[in-house]
């Protein structure tokens, strides 16, 4: 919700690291992630760049490691993606379930990366969507990936409708309701 992503928006620069994780935990092949590998090479590099300062590592395996546990929970198995965010010494995380999959990306920065969690947002969206002729109106929601079906109307409409003034009674309900 655009609240939660309030929280991260806000978050003053300059109080520590951010770790910003996107993965794309849709199935592949039907048994596994390839989230997994594509972040440790990710990782791989962070460390390599923070090999200077030993303490700014144990803070960056500390926050992946609340990421990696994050995303091995059964509940996202549901997920097409996740984005999690986590800075242990500042008390912030945060994990979004998202219905798009996403390209699997670490970050580490100052303030959190969300580009991706904002273009994910944009892609959820739902419409109502209305396909009509002259006897048939069919009503569909549609988001990104998929549209479904929420009414089907089918009713003959009469050759000749008069206005709504020239009769009166039942025949007027009908011309009204066509």
């Amino acid at each position: 919700t655009q609240d939660a992503i309030q929280v991260l928006l806000d978050h003053p620069k300059g109080e520590g690291m951010i770790v910003s994780c996107y993965a794309d935990t849709s199935m592949t092949g039907g048994f596994q992630w390839l989230w997994s590998q594509h972040l440790k090479n990710e990782a791989s590099a962070i460390e390599q760049r923070l090999k200077d300062d030993h303490q700014a590592q144990a803070r960056f395996a500390r926050d992946l490691e609340i990421i990696r546990h994050a995303l091995e929970v059964p509940a996202v198995q549901r997920a097409r993606g996740m984005a999690v965010f986590s800075a242990a010494d500042q008390g912030l995380f945060r994990a979004f379930s998202l219905g798009v999959p996403l390209k699997d990306r670490l970050v580490l920065d100052e303030t959190p990366y969300l580009v991706p969690l904002l273009e994910a947002m944009h892609r959820q969206r739902r419409y109502l969507l209305v396909l009509t002729d002259s006897h048939r109106g069919k009503v569909y929601e549609a988001a990104w990936g998929h549209t479904g079906l929420l009414q089907q109307i089918e009713e003959s409409v009469p050759r000749r409708q008069r206005s709504a003034g020239e009769r009166w009674g039942k025949q007027q309900a009908t011309i009204a309701r066509h």
